[in-house]
């Protein structure tokens, strides 16, 4: 089992062996959910590169916040829990028979920002609790696991195939390290990654980026991540809800109670314009009448 943490107020101290920066990675939280392999925190930061001498640039925004961005929660769910039938039949058929549709599905929001604004890269940091190393491969629908023949002539790649190869090459999207093992009481780094360099080649809600990448545990769960981001033309306002999905549920309140507690719902606005909206009071005027 995979399960992900993110950021609490005890620091932990991971940095870029070629670049010589440090960055802070806090403790994780306590989850009823977590299994063998568990991931410790999670940061993200704007404008970093392999390599890079300098520090990155935090990104603003609470733990919490970057908790829904990642569906961490929801990823840990599916990591800890026991493998479904569909999920074993799935491990069992050949790469011609394997339908990712099949698999548990979690959504990684980027933050959107203006065409050539800073990348930004989630930092997920994974710790092996248990007493053998875990071996984790990262694959895209491009990474073929099928060995063909040299007189094979390959098949014609669909519509969306192209178009998320054309967001690899471009490296609108990276994971990295695409092979790890976490030894057994060890930890290590997983990077991904969004960059603001075109407009184009959109085709995920709201004019989004979109690609799918496997996440893979050896002898264990495989879960289908899906990546999104979305670059803005200039001076495009936005109202950005923070998370993939596109409605909030409050959280429930007892019946009868006469003062329930106010309940906020936070608005970004993550573009260089103003943002102006309004709010329909009529649903809720309905729901009082009844």
């Amino acid at each position: 089992a995979l399960a992900l943490g993110m950021p609490e107020p005890e620091p932990r101290i991971a940095g870029d062996p070629a670049g010589g920066w440090q960055f802070r990675l806090p403790a994780p939280l306590a989850l009823p959910w977590q299994g063998p392999l568990s991931a410790a925190a999670a940061a993200a930061f704007r404008g970093w590169q392999p390599g890079q001498a300098s520090p990155p640039v935090p990104c603003s925004g609470s733990p919490s916040a970057l908790w829904e961005q990642c569906s961490l929660r929801d990823l840990n769910r599916m990591l800890a829990r026991k493998l479904s039938p569909q999920e074993v039949a799935h491990a069992k058929a050949g790469p011609l028979h394997r339908d990712p549709a099949e698999l548990p599905t979690a959504t990684v929001e980027f933050t959107p920002a203006p065409l050539g604004a800073p990348p930004e890269v989630f930092f997920w940091q994974l710790r092996n609790v248990s007493g053998l190393p875990a071996d984790i491969e990262l694959a895209f629908p491009s990474d073929s696991e099928i060995d063909t023949e040299q007189w094979t002539e390959p098949a014609e790649p669909s519509r969306s195939e192209v178009r998320t190869r054309q967001l690899l090459d471009r490296r609108v999207f990276d994971v990295q390290p695409r092979k790890l093992t976490v030894p057994a009481g060890g930890r290590a780094l997983l990077q991904l990654h969004y960059a603001h360099v075109t407009t184009a080649l959109a085709d995920g809600p709201n004019g989004s980026h979109q690609v799918e990448v496997l996440l893979r545990v050896a002898r264990g769960r495989t879960v289908r991540l899906r990546l999104r981001g979305q670059t803005l033309r200039p001076h495009v306002p936005l109202l950005w809800l923070g998370r993939p999905a596109p409605s909030r549920r409050l959280q429930p309140v007892p019946l009868g109670v006469d003062l329930p507690p106010v309940q906020t719902v936070t608005l970004r606005n993550p573009t260089s314009a103003p943002v102006r909206f309004r709010v329909d009071p009529h649903p809720f005027e309905e729901a009082t009448q009844e």
